[in-house]
């Protein structure tokens, strides 16, 4: 039990996943907190930096799936 835990923590595969689904709900969260305070909390420029890093995080699993072809 503790080799199969220990064998998908230390893939750095599944640690892209996690970071990448992290990653998006925080980008989710922070553009429904500009929208509705109207940019006072959170810049722009940090917004969309967010949502770059969580765009090219999709990239790298897209091709990751697409070894198997």
């Amino acid at each position: 039990m503790e080799d199969g835990f220990y064998a998908y923590v230390t893939d750095y595969w599944n640690w892209i996943d996690a970071s990448s689904s992290i990653i998006n709900l925080v980008f989710l969260v922070f553009l429904n907190i500009d929208v509705l305070l109207d940019h006072t909390v959170i810049s722009v420029e940090t917004v969309r930096t967010l949502g770059a890093v969580g765009c090219w995080n999709m990239w790298i699993k897209l091709f990751y799936w697409m070894r198997l072809f």
